[in-house]
């Protein structure tokens, strides 16, 4: 989608990363997120119609808009109904997380109930970037982000100026204090929740770990790690004694998709070996 538009690589790098979280919001079960890709065309983000297709698009402060499109039979799955009200319902985890993702508010949010409306709400954005969500060779949902629009630019906070000071004031040993409403004024944000982003009330939050119940993670315990000269790994042969750099008896450390969830000791339960955790460490999850 070229409209001739110069626009940053940081902001391109942005809105591929809020694509790509999105889309893993969405996956799930028997469904899988795709990569992030740049897409020609807006008519390319709209999954199959056959069934009949429903969606949103989000507009933000700084102009980025952000759709997601979604089957009737995955809307009414993932939201239970496919009405532009119940996929703003059902989706508010996800809308909360790529307005989180943006770091700008959300400024307006309409339904799209065809490809006409979509191709409407992204034309003449900058750059677009989409990703599909597959359940097998179908496409059931898609979700893209899209940059501001020609001669557009979000408005920035005016800097503060201090007041001038006359040099032959001898009055004045320090430069007055500037008005407090010269100050700039942060972006307007919700008034509930934080600044790490919007308040999430607990039924939202039920349905958003509810998208991800049937998402597969692959769990690690690894024993130790240890560090071999090319030399020496042409040297290993049967029988062959590697140290690792743990102490005997330290726990092992569960990683969960590479990233360290608990440290746990091994056991033997029913002829097989298993894990105990014994500590729950950086993001573990608490009860």
């Amino acid at each position: 989608m070229s409209t001739g538009i110069d626009i940053p690589n940081d902001v391109i790098g942005l809105l591929a990363e809020t694509v790509e979280r999105g889309a893993s919001l969405l996956a799930g079960g028997s469904r899988l997120a795709g990569p992030a890709a740049a897409q020609d065309e807006a008519a390319e983000l709209a999954p199959d119609e056959s069934a009949g297709t429903v969606g949103l698009g989000l507009s933000f402060a700084d102009d980025t808009a952000v759709v997601v499109v979604l089957t009737t039979p995955l809307a009414e799955e993932l939201c239970g109904g496919s009405s532009p009200d119940h996929v703003r319902s059902g989706l508010q985890v996800l809308i909360d997380e790529i307005t989180t993702g943006l770091g700008v508010p959300l400024t307006d949010s309409v339904g799209l109930a065809n490809t006409p409306e979509l191709v409407e709400f992204l034309t003449g954005r900058s750059v677009l970037l989409g990703a599909g969500i597959f359940d097998g060779d179908a496409v059931v949902a898609t979700l893209g982000a899209a940059g501001p629009r020609a001669g557009v630019t979000p408005a920035a906070p005016e800097p503060v100026t201090e007041p001038a000071v006359e040099s032959g004031d001898s009055s004045a040993t320090a430069p007055a204090a500037a008005p407090a409403t010269a100050a700039p004024t942060a972006p307007h944000r919700p008034t509930s929740g934080t600044a790490a982003g919007p308040a999430v009330s607990q039924d939202v939050l039920a349905r958003g770990l509810a998208l991800l119940a049937d998402v597969s993670l692959e769990v690690t315990a690894e024993l130790g790690r240890s560090h071999l000269r090319v030399s020496e790994l042409l040297a290993l042969e049967p029988g062959s004694v590697i140290g690792l750099e743990r102490a005997a008896g330290s726990p092992v450390d569960l990683l969960v998709n590479g990233s360290l969830f608990a440290r746990a000791e091994v056991i033997v339960e029913e002829g097989r070996y298993a894990v105990r955790i014994t500590e729950l460490v950086g993001n573990g999850i608490t009860a």
